[in-house]
């Protein structure tokens, strides 16, 4: 995958545990923007990710592979029209509308929309979320409201799902209850 961005500013390093998985992240940042990535152990697979972001945390293109079962891939980009193509750069119009990803095996897509709330805001985003192990995507809905001292409330509106979620001071999510929890951190 082809990058902007050029030398790092910062480095953070994550382990997160899900329930299921044991995640191995990664976020450099630059002046072009960010780069966010992990390899997951989940189940049977070995899951590796990235997400390639501009300066405002807006996803431009994200890569998501099965390392065991290499026919199990999807690359996204996204236009800042929130208009997003395959690999083949074949337009996804049930994405399209969508400003931000859900990666289901990570807590750091979460980060994406922490990082465009502002004091004690409530946002609502379209958001396309995907679904691993079967590499499956679906436009959803999905509200964040910042509450303070790093904790966030955030809701699938689809599924009413619910969670409050921790993050650090980079915005990285911490503890996600029941799902992920941050095991140790790096920093540059």
């Amino acid at each position: 995958m082809k990058s902007a961005i050029q030398s790092s500013v910062f480095n953070q390093v994550r382990i997160w545990k899900g329930n299921h998985s044991l995640e191995a992240f990664t976020l450099e940042q630059s002046d072009s923007g960010f780069i966010g990535g992990g390899i997951v152990t989940v189940e049977d697979s070995t899951i590796r990710y990235q997400v390639v972001m501009d300066t405002s945390w807006h996803v431009l293109e994200l890569s998501i592979k099965d390392v065991d079962r290499p026919r199990l891939k999807l690359y996204l980009t996204r236009t800042e029209d929130d208009l997003w193509y395959n690999a083949e750069g074949v337009l996804l119009p049930e994405l399209s509308g969508c400003q931000e990803v859900d990666i289901s095996i990570t807590p750091f897509t979460n980060t994406l929309a922490i990082k465009k709330l502002t004091g004690h805001q409530q946002k609502r985003f379209k958001v396309a979320y995907i679904c691993i192990p079967d590499f499956t995507y679906a436009a959803v809905e999905q509200v964040y409201q910042a509450l303070g001292s790093g904790r966030y409330r955030y809701e699938n509106l689809d599924t009413r799902f619910s969670a409050e979620l921790i993050a650090d001071e980079f915005g990285l999510v911490s503890e996600y209850p029941g799902l992920f929890m941050t095991l140790s951190k790096d920093q540059d």
